[in-house]
């Protein structure tokens, strides 16, 4: 898919293709130990070869790719230590963007309205077993509760140590009493912030994170 514009700055189109590159690892298009030939990607997002070497190594930077010796870039292979201290330190950063999703709300700052109806969307899909419609609404219910919290250090955290685990959701959610579960869990976690409830929508963010970790490391 080429987005290059035109009008790109060299700046923009780092932006463009880091962006592209990180979605297409989120959602498995690049699977792990994939090399990543920078040339064979300035050609096929139509982005050139300087700004596409920048953008694989922003993303060495954020854990997505490493860049190994006689190989080049390649999508990093999480260890299983890795995905427990991933998660580990998702499960803070996570429950505290949910509670500062909530005090925002309690305090008026910020409205949560929106929210019910991206977990609706997702309950929806999670019913009728669409697994990529679903990871699509759970990506965009965890932005939405990172906009409603407001602080840019804990939404930069929580998206870096989302990608790097999100794509392994198309494995471990992958089937209709997961995705269910999954989706209850986002629906309690909404009514939570959407009262207020800073303490609640925590402590249910953080058991969500932790439910999912378990069966991403096997530990459930």
């Amino acid at each position: 898919m080429a987005f290059r514009r035109t009008n790109d700055t060299g700046e923009s189109a780092v932006e463009r293709a880091t962006a592209e590159i990180r979605q297409r690892i989120r959602n498995g298009e690049l699977v792990p130990g994939q090399r990543l030939v920078a040339a064979e990607l300035s050609a096929a997002l139509d982005v050139s070869l300087g700004p596409m070497r920048e953008a694989l190594t922003r993303l060495a930077g954020e854990g997505l790719v490493e860049m190994q010796q006689y190989r080049g870039a390649v999508v990093r292979t999480q260890t299983a230590q890795d995905l427990e201290e991933i998660y580990q330190v998702r499960e803070v950063i996570e429950g505290l963007a949910a509670r500062l999703a909530a005090a925002a709300v309690h305090s008026g700052e910020r409205s949560a309205k929106g929210l019910q109806k991206i977990a609706d969307r997702g309950r929806k899909m999670a019913a009728a077993f669409d697994l990529h419609a679903y990871l699509a609404a759970n990506q965009e219910l965890h932005e939405a509760i990172y906009a409603l919290a407001g602080t840019p250090r804990v939404t930069t955290l929580a998206r870096t140590l989302s990608d790097q685990v999100d794509r392994l959701n198309n494995r471990h959610l992958a089937s209709p009493a997961v995705l269910k579960t999954s989706a209850d869990e986002h629906q309690a976690i909404v009514e939570a912030i959407t009262k207020g409830d800073a303490a609640r929508a925590e402590a249910l963010m953080r058991a969500h994170v932790a439910s999912m970790g378990g069966k991403v490391t096997g530990k459930a």
